[in-house]
């Protein structure tokens, strides 16, 4: 699939490119918000559960009056399916295709799913732009988005991220091992491997070797070839293309580990990732969220997350890696239609954007530049807006290219050193642009914000280079959100940046705990209840908003000291306190 800009994550810090225009309390969609129910349903992904209960408090709080029924799991077409059988749907579904279950492409194929071109046109709430005008260029008309063809749009879509393979950098530079750029050298590379007891490749599930095969396509056949093949155009897969890219799949399953078959399943694939954590494979096909998923996972001594697209078929062709991105949908059945519209708008805020940031996610949006430049155009944005969760050092590298097939990307290595300790500098820092230098503009706008700290000292101020040159940069910091905003323009693509707060940053305190202690002490209630909202604060932080309203179990016995009262004058106020955190 082609794509304009991807981000490979690393784990303390996260990034969204963010529009920086905003208007609060508007109600782009004309609904109501009076006394109304919306019925949520959503996967719950290696992201966890907790960034959907924020959204949803988030959203409930900016429209009194609703209120959302949130239905979450790992295998929510087993929960939601029998319900709609039985006439009650969901208003909004988020759920990707490509699932075994195959829910999303039985209701597609059912036509019944609403057209979502109404809900793109509208105001994103608390904004000045519309939703489509958030999303990057490419992601609305695909076969995924678009499957009918007609121009219109039915699946909307979330979070994405590049998918390729994924190795452990470290040990193949200790080994004396390049990654390969060809077949024939992965072939090559396999057989060193494989004497050492090593195998060359592993995946976790069938859904992942899904993106592989994808990208393979697309090398032997080329993307016109791929949109052919995935319309199951008659006679596509007999045709030289296909029978390569067969060869290709039937020659690495003899590289492949034994074990991963038995393992690739929705219970047991975490196993096959361990493996190259282990170092017994090599390779394994795999998105960036894979970085957060295993970050508690044990590994080698050293090892080092390494990201690449698949080898090219010949020396010298073009090299694909399959950007996946999830997908959220409406069934035609739902009951409240306009609601689910206003939600699924304000799935696209920045406001949303900063909880689902807080979990890993990357939310395909763009900043908009003084210059004025286009929205959702097809080349790379002019103006970047960086959200940086500070605590930890952390890195990335964005990936760009030209917006053509098999373009050469052009990489900016993203950097943030936490400091902190002994008032040490903090620094951001974006390394000069490698690789296709085309791709990008030759003078960029950076909006970093840094969430969660404390105010700078206004005598130690901010300073901001671009190469060996100061440059002057504009300082906000917003209490209400705790967050230093650092902005500078023109700065060259060609020259490094970095922006240095001399005696570091600190996290803000943010007196939740204390506040909803104070607030229990003196309440009017059952002790028992007091103690486990306690606990839930602690142990949840805002995730213990969902907790907090299931405080409320009676007696079942005579003389039961297990029962819990939780008055909703108290949930509501413990769930204002959460809310700023």
């Amino acid at each position: 699939m082609k794509k304009a800009l991807s981000l490979i994550l690393a784990a303390a810090m996260t990034a969204g490119i963010l529009s920086g225009c905003t208007k609060k309390d508007e109600d782009s969609s004309g609904a109501g918000s009076s006394n109304q129910t919306l019925k949520v349903a959503a996967i719950e992904t290696a992201y966890g559960a907790d960034m959907w209960k924020e959204i949803v408090a988030a959203f409930e709080k900016a429209n009194p009056g609703v209120k959302v029924e949130l239905t979450i799991d790992k295998n929510l077409e087993d929960v939601i399916s029998p319900k709609m059988k039985s006439g009650d749907y969901p208003d909004v579904v988020h759920l990707a295709v490509g699932r075994t279950a195959a829910l999303t492409e039985t209701m597609t194929k059912d036509n019944a799913i609403r057209d979502l071109s109404s809900m793109l046109e509208l105001t994103v709430p608390g904004e000045d732009v519309k939703v489509k005008d958030k999303i990057v260029s490419g992601f609305l008309d695909t076969l995924v988005t678009n499957p009918y063809s007609d121009g219109k749009t039915y699946l909307a879509p979330m979070f994405y991220g590049p998918c390729g393979l994924f190795y452990d950098e470290a040990f193949l530079k200790s080994k004396g091992w390049s990654v390969p750029t060809t077949w024939d050298e992965m072939w090559a590379l396999g057989d060193k491997a494989k004497a050492e007891g090593i195998a060359l490749f592993t995946y976790p599930t069938t859904g992942y070797f899904d993106a592989f095969f994808y990208a393979l396509l697309n090398e032997t056949g080329g993307p016109d070839f791929f949109n052919r093949a995935m319309q199951y155009e008659k006679g596509i897969w007999d045709t030289d293309e296909a029978n390569q890219a067969f060869s290709i799949v039937e020659k690495l399953a003899s590289y492949t580990e034994k074990t991963t078959v038995a393992n690739a399943n929705d219970s047991n694939y975490l196993k096959n990732q361990q493996l190259i954590l282990d170092h017994k494979a090599l390779f394994m096909p795999n998105g960036t969220w894979v970085v957060g998923e295993m970050k508690d996972a044990p590994r080698a001594d050293g090892f080092e997350w390494g990201f690449t697209a698949l080898p090219a078929v010949k020396e010298g062709g073009d090299r694909y890696s399959y950007t996946f991105f999830e997908q959220v949908w409406s069934p035609k059945q739902a009951k409240n239609p306009e609601l689910a519209d206003k939600f699924m708008a304000y799935l696209y805020s920045d406001e949303a954007a900063k909880i689902f940031a807080k979990a890993g996610a990357i939310v395909p949006l763009q900043d908009v530049a003084e210059s004025g430049e286009a929205i959702n155009s097809i080349a790379n944005p002019q103006a970047l807006r960086v959200l940086v969760f500070p605590g930890a050092d952390g890195s990335f590298v964005m990936r760009e290219d030209r917006g053509t097939w098999g373009a050469t990307s052009a990489d900016t290595a993203i950097a943030f050193t936490w400091g902190g300790a002994d008032a040490s500098p903090s620094a951001f820092t974006v390394a000069p642009v490698t690789g296709d230098t085309s791709a990008v503009p030759e003078l960029r706008d950076w909006t970093v914000v840094f969430r969660g700290v404390a105010p700078v000292d206004a005598a130690s101020g901010v300073r901001a280079w671009s190469g060996e040159a100061p440059v002057e940069a504009t300082v906000a910091y917003d209490e209400a959100t705790m967050s230093l905003t650092v902005s500078v323009t023109g700065i060259s693509s060609a020259a490094s940046l970095r922006i240095e707060i001399p005696g570091g940053l600190r996290i803000a305190d943010n007196p939740v705990e204390s506040d909803a202690m104070d607030l229990l002490l003196h309440a009017q209630m059952l002790y028992r209840t007091k103690e486990l909202a306690l606990q839930a604060v602690h142990k949840l932080g805002i995730g213990a908003i969902g907790a907090l309203r299931t405080m409320n179990r009676g007696p079942r016995y005579a003389n039961d000291f297990w029962i819990t009262d939780m008055p909703d004058a108290v949930a509501g106020a413990l769930e204002e306190i959460l809310l700023r955190s």
